[in-house]
């Protein structure tokens, strides 16, 4: 069900994906520290360093940070070569 007007859903389908990307770039700040702080700490189980385990969540939010801004960007260019848009 679509309530709203076909541009405002597209200028906020733009909004959205950057402040997800923004969400998401605070994460990967976050998570860094994180990082740093558990260089020296060792995973009971797997005998790894606990960094090991948290700079996954950090490279999954620079891939999540390149997808929000890669959609947005290609949602940009649509709305920019539709030009106005017909109701």
């Amino acid at each position: 069900m679509k309530l709203l007007p076909l541009r405002m859903q597209e200028f906020l389908e733009i909004i959205c994906q950057l402040a997800c990307a923004a969400f998401t770039v605070i994460l990967c700040k976050n998570t860094w520290a994180i990082v740093k702080i558990n260089l020296n700490n060792i995973a009971a189980g797997a005998k790894i360093p606990v960094a090991v385990l948290y700079s996954s969540l950090f490279f999954c939010a620079m891939l999540m940070i390149l997808f929000f801004v890669i959609r947005a960007g290609v949602h940009i260019s649509q709305v920019c070569r539709k030009g106005d848009v017909d109701r």
